[in-house]
This record gives structure tokens, C-alpha cells and sequence, in this order.
């Protein structure tokens, strides 16, 4: 090589230089790519251990391959270990290093032979015969009321068609489903998806009846507003569990249905006081009326009011000068209640039952109090958003409000578990809570 210029000297080990950095960076490379390579293969393709817990393991595991099948889940993905007894031994050590999905098929009452046969007598216990499984029959109640009217009503009308969300016996469904299986539609735990399928069982000329209880009834609210109110389906909500619940528990109140059934578009709210305004309310809500039409009525019996005064949106039913008392619903025995102590004291209380809460037609309002100037409005609900507030509201801007005004329900809390009538004392609902706070408005 002939150096022309000083500076070549510099420039051949630079070079030089360059070329070994750049074998260099080549092999680590090189080694990195084959190591990760290496990890890969290294990896285990299972991604995680399906563990069974179950008495019947291939009805299970059929399901359950199927159910992953549709999921796209390549069979080389998972394993299933099956337990058939007792998951607790071995479950941690099958999880290891992939992680878990632990699925455990329960059988109610399991142990306990009644219990297994007849696992819907003891979904909720009460008093029964542990020897022989034998539970008291059951007194006539709302649900099985509604149960049987239903029932009847598709025997006239094959358009009649009934939906539940696992709750078939709850509701007083059997005899429905017994009858007209092919009518009946049990959709588990999916409110929301009930909501829809009587939407579209109605698009299609069908009369979908959708009964649940008024707290489940909460998850579905989306579906009420955007697939049956928007459209104005004729779908009949039987509104179960209406009110306090007693024994059912905190969860189960339904105390919140009056507020955001009364404030949707399109929406009739009917509130029976017993059973024979339940079945009058069921059969004009499926022939007589369109739209939505939600009927709420309690947990348990009726009271001592058995009379059926459904035709009108309103019934009167005492007369008095001094104060109107004014509720719905089965509540109407404690306001008649109360109506009947104030006269023991001489004080004379108009009683008016609410047949319809929402909508109120113009100027009807008015008329609830007529001339006695003192309004009680007694109600199972939240007091936000309540019908008394909507009442008073409404009479204030026609400019027929009350001289004085109370409102009786169960304010701004959650209701606690205990019996209905230790709940309606607690919250101030009960006659003689009703008739001392009436003789206070009245002062």
C-alpha cells in the first residue's frame, strides 16, 4: 500500500476499528435473537389449568370445552383436571405456574335428600319438618296471585308469553310454565337481556309479560329506556318485591322502582292494593292499554283491604273535611289505619288510593285533596324523587298547592333487614306513626 498523505495513516486502523465494533454488535445480536428463541420454546403452551369441581364431570366438561371452543381457545391452551369431590387438596398445586380458573358446579341442598329433590322449596328457609323435608303450604300471596292470572290470560290470548330471570318460582311462574312451556322463557341471571328479548317478542306482535323483582329489575334500566320506552313496545313489567321486603333482606327492598319507573317516557306504573286489583290491573294492562306498563306489587298477602276500586286513576275511599291521607300499594291498610284513629280523636281524614302513579294526567291532582287544604302523602320509597314530591311539584305549578304539606317515606338511606312490620314503626309508616304525624299537621 502507498501512503500518499499522513492522514492515511490515521484513517487504517479507524477502519480497521469500525469493522471489528461492527462484528461485534453482529454476534451479541446474533446470541440474543437465539436466546429469546430458546426462552420461547422453553415456555410452556398451557396457559392456564381449568380445574373441575363437579358431581356430574362429563356433562361439565362437555359444556365447558364447548363454551371454550366458541371462545376461540385452542385446545393445546388450557388443561382440565377434574375434582370430583374435594378441590381443596389439590388445587394449588395444579395451578403451579400457570394460574387457575377454578369452576365449581354446586348441587343445592346437597346432603340433605329433600333438599336435593325439591332444591326451589329451599331457596329461601323457613319453619320446616328436618326429619321429613316438609315445608308448611304456602299462604296465597301477590306472586302466586299473579301466577294464576297470567296463566288464565294466556289460555284466552296465545299471544300471552311470560319471561324470567331464574327466577321461575319466585315469581309464581310454574303453573305458567308448566302449562305453556313453549311460552315460557327463563333467561338466568340476565334482567338486562330479558328487558330486550320482550322488546323484541313485542316487535313481532307478542304480548311478553317480564316478571321480576323490583330490585333485580334495577340492572335492566338501560334496556327500559333504549329498547322498550324509546319505541313504545307494549311490554308488561310484573313489578314483585315492590316496597320493604321484610325477610328477604337490605338488597332485596324494592324502594327504588317508583323513581326511575315513573320518571321514563311512555311508561304506566299501576300499583294494586290486593289481589283482586292485581288481576284487573293484569288483564287491562295486556288488552286494554299499549306502551309500557310496569304493575309493582308486594312481597306476601294482601291486608284488610280486599275491595277492587281499579277502574280510575284514583279511588276515594273515606270521606273527610279536616286532612287528606293519600298513598298506593298495599300501604293503603296502614293509611286506612290511621284514618281510623285521627276519628277517634275527631278529626275527620279524607283517604285516597293511588291506582296510577305515573303518568298523572293534567289537573286530576287537585281533585286528590279536594277540599281539606292538608295533604299526607304516605309511601314504601326513597324520598328523593319520590310520587309525593312529583305531587307537589305538579299542584304547585297549577297553582292548587296544599295549605300544608307532609311527606311520609323512607328518606335519603338504605332500609336494614327486619320484619315488615318492625320496618314500617322504624321509618314512621305504621297507623299509629301515620295518625300522629297527621294530627301534627293539622295543628
Amino acid at each position: 500500500m502507498t501512503l500518499t498523505h499522513p492522514f492515511d495513516i490515521i484513517m487504517v486502523p479507524m477502519q480497521i476499528l469500525i469493522f471489528l465494533f461492527t462484528l461485534y454488535f453482529f454476534v451479541i445480536g446474533f446470541c440474543g435473537m437465539w436466546r429469546r428463541k430458546e426462552n420461547k420454546i422453553k415456555t410452556p403452551k398451557k396457559t392456564f389449568a381449568l380445574v373441575v369441581a363437579a358431581h356430574n364431570e362429563e356433562v361439565v366438561i362437555g359444556d365447558l370445552v364447548e363454551n371454550l371452543k366458541q371462545l376461540n381457545y385452542p385446545k393445546d391452551m388450557y388443561d382440565i383436571y377434574v375434582i370430583a369431590d374435594n378441590c381443596t387438596d389439590n388445587t394449588a398445586k395444579i395451578a403451579s405456574d400457570a394460574g387457575a380458573l377454578v369452576h365449581v358446579r354446586t348441587q343445592k341442598g346437597h346432603g340433605y335428600a329433600p333438599a336435593e329433590r325439591e332444591p326451589w322449596k329451599f331457596h329461601g328457609v323457613g319453619p320446616f319438618d328436618a326429619a321429613t323435608g316438609a315445608v308448611p303450604p304456602a299462604k296465597e300471596s301477590f306472586s302466586s296471585v299473579f301466577g294464576a292470572a297470567l296463566t288464565e290470560l294466556a289460555e284466552e290470548d296465545p299471544r300471552v308469553c311470560a319471561i324470567t330471570a331464574a327466577m321461575e318460582d319466585g315469581t309464581g311462574l310454574t303453573p305458567f310454565a308448566g302449562r305453556f312451556p313453549d311460552r315460557f322463557f327463563d333467561v338466568g341471571i340476565a334482567e338486562g337481556h330479558a328487558a330486550a328479548m320482550a322488546a323484541g317478542l313485542a316487535k313481532q306482535g307478542a304480548l311478553p309479560v317480564f316478571a321480576v323483582y323490583s330490585s333485580f329489575l334495577q340492572r335492566a334500566y338501560d334496556q327500559l329506556l333504549h329498547d322498550v320506552a324509546l319505541s313504545g313496545l307494549h311490554v308488561v313489567f310484573a313489578v314483585d318485591r315492590a316496597g320493604l321486603v321484610g325477610a328477604d333482606g337490605a338488597t332485596h327492598h324494592g324502594v327504588m322502582d317508583t323513581v326511575f319507573l315513573s320518571g321514563i317516557p311512555n311508561m304506566t306504573v299501576l300499583c294494586p292494593a290486593s289481589f283482586a286489583e292485581l288481576r284487573a290491573m293484569l288483564r287491562r294492562a295486556l288488552f286494554e292499554m299499549t306502551g309500557p306498563v310496569a304493575i309493582r306489587y308486594p312481597r306476601g298477602g294482601e291486608g284488610a283491604f280486599t275491595a277492587d276500586t281499579s277502574a280510575g286513576d284514583f279511588a276515594e275511599l273515606r270521606t273527610g273535611k279536616d286532612i287528606t291521607l293519600c298513598a298506593y300499594g298495599t300501604l293503603i291498610n296502614n293509611v286506612l289505619g290511621a284514618a281510623e284513629l285521627l276519628h277517634e280523636d275527631g278529626i275527620e281524614a279524607r283517604v285516597v288510593k293511588l291506582n296510577r302513579i305515573s303518568p298523572f294526567r293534567g289537573g286530576e291532582l287537585s281533585r286528590i285533596f279536594g277540599t281539606t287544604k292538608r295533604l299526607l302523602v304516605a309511601e314504601e320509597c326513597s324520598g328523593v324523587g319520590c310520587i309525593g314530591q312529583r305531587i307537589a311539584a305538579i299542584l304547585a305549578e297549577e297553582g292548587h298547592e296544599p295549605q300544608r304539606l307532609m311527606l311520609c317515606n323512607l328518606g335519603r338511606r338504605f332500609i336494614e333487614q327486619g320484619s315488615v312490620g318492625e320496618l314500617y314503626r322504624q321509618c314512621g309508616l305504621d297507623a299509629e306513626s301515620l295518625a300522629r304525624t297527621a294530627k301534627e299537621v293539622c295543628q
